[in-house]
């Protein structure tokens, strides 16, 4: 694969998995503390081995893991966004899952999806997802609150456009509405808020997606006025960041994910019905339309018919 040495595609692979993997970071590096994990799971094809016809998939995770309480990869993920990314036609489609999704967890019981990674780390989750869906995943990001938050700061912020005044409570971030610059403490508050939105937790995930692609647009912006920039975004994640991927297939992902334009990701959430368990609210998977949404995103990455 040629072209720029760009950091990989939209969203958080582009904010996160991207700086690691424009850098020739060597395997395992196992820093003690890491913020930020890039894997593969079990089956996972080398890109090498692909050629440009064949789709590949990423599952990027957001814990909600606190610092000295809790491993990154044993924390709940708040965050569950898997891409399908099609190096022939050059898209990237991008399905959101919800935290509450009530589904069985390989080997445990029937729970919110978002406790796979609790019981099983980021694999278990990788797993869980793939039982659900049918699509095989190829990699994984995860990335701590802190992870993101190092990530945003390091680079002076990063401008999203809030679609709606957004209240908290005292202590907390609000939002006015409009184009505005957060910090990384910001970010991360608008990311999680779910109690100032107008439907919750699905207008979370919209949200969560929304700074996903402002991150991305930072990222290009960036590399774009000077190259030198670039430094910045590298120098952001690699003190963060674990991986087991070798060096070589790493930077194949940047580079292949990289010579997509922004306007070529489209998002779709899962559909989901709302409904109760005992006494805890949850969402539940609408079978036969999300059957139709996996089978469309299985074949070539992207959701042809589900936009």
């Amino acid at each position: 694969m040629r072209g720029k040495p760009f950091v990989a595609s939209a969203a958080l692979v582009a904010s996160i998995a991207g700086l690691v993997l424009g850098t020739r970071l060597p395997p395992s590096s196992g820093s003690e503390g890491a913020e930020i994990f890039i894997g593969t799971t079990p089956h996972a094809r080398p890109l090498a081995s692909l050629d440009s016809s064949t789709p590949f998939f990423v599952l990027v995770l957001g814990s909600d893991s606190r610092a000295g309480r809790t491993p990154v990869e044993r924390g709940h993920s708040d965050v569950m966004q898997l891409f399908g990314i099609n190096p022939a036609k050059h898209r990237v489609s991008i399905l959101g899952f919800h935290r509450d999704t009530w589904v069985h967890i390989p080997g445990f019981d029937t729970t919110r999806l978002n406790t796979a990674m609790k019981y099983g780390g980021p694999q278990l989750t990788v797993e869980t997802i793939e039982r659900i869906s049918g699509i095989p995943i190829d990699y994984f990001v995860l990335t701590s609150f802190k992870g993101l938050r190092n990530i945003v700061d390091s680079i002076g912020g990063v401008h999203v456009k809030v679609p709606y005044a957004i209240d908290a409570p005292p202590g907390q971030h609000s939002f006015k509405k409009g184009r505005q610059r957060m910090n990384g403490g910001e970010a991360l508050a608008f990311a999680r808020n779910r109690h100032g939105t107008p439907n919750g937790v699905f207008s979370r995930t919209v949200n969560q997606e929304r700074l996903l692609q402002a991150l991305d647009v930072e990222c290009r912006r960036e590399y774009a006025t000077h190259i030198i920039r670039l430094s910045r975004w590298l120098a952001a994640a690699i003190p963060n960041v674990r991986t087991d991927d070798p060096a070589a297939d790493l930077m194949d992902l940047a580079l292949t994910a990289g010579q997509i334009p922004p306007d070529n990701v489209n998002r779709k959430l899962l559909p989901v019905r709302t409904g109760r368990v005992r006494h805890a609210h949850v969402v539940f998977l609408r079978k036969a339309k999300d059957r139709a949404v996996f089978h469309d995103m299985e074949d070539d990455g992207l959701l042809n018919h589900s936009r």
